[in-house]
């Protein structure tokens, strides 16, 4: 599954400096929008609003970069999060893993559980 998978890594280390900053502070409104709906702060409605701001912008910013082609959209490489993901579907469930390193869903619907 990895061959089909899109590279964050790759596609951040190609992007101009100009688009990196973009991105990155889009990424930091979002963070802290989505921190402030989770925590149920007090300003909810503006967490709320830099949440769904943050978003659009990211998205914005990541199309104009071509990072999101509207006819080959392809599940990100997790792993360059940190993450070990089911090999089978690119999920990245932390405390549900099977022996044979797959996602519970996934050992399921193959009859492995």
């Amino acid at each position: 599954m990895k061959a089909n998978l899109f590279d964050p890594v790759a596609a951040w280390d190609a992007l101009p400096a100009d688009l990196q900053r973009r991105i990155g502070i889009a990424a930091l409104v979002f963070s802290v929008g989505a921190e402030g709906v989770f925590r149920n702060m007090t300003e909810k409605r503006s967490f709320i609003t830099a949440w769904f701001k943050g978003t659009h912008s990211l998205s914005a910013w990541a199309r104009r970069a071509n990072l999101l082609p509207p006819d080959g959209l392809r599940l990100p490489d997790l792993e360059a999060l940190g993450l070990s993901p089911c090999p089978r579907c690119g999920c990245a469930e932390t405390v549900r893993w099977t022996e044979d390193g797959l996602c519970r869903p996934c050992a399921d619907e193959r009859g492995q559980t």
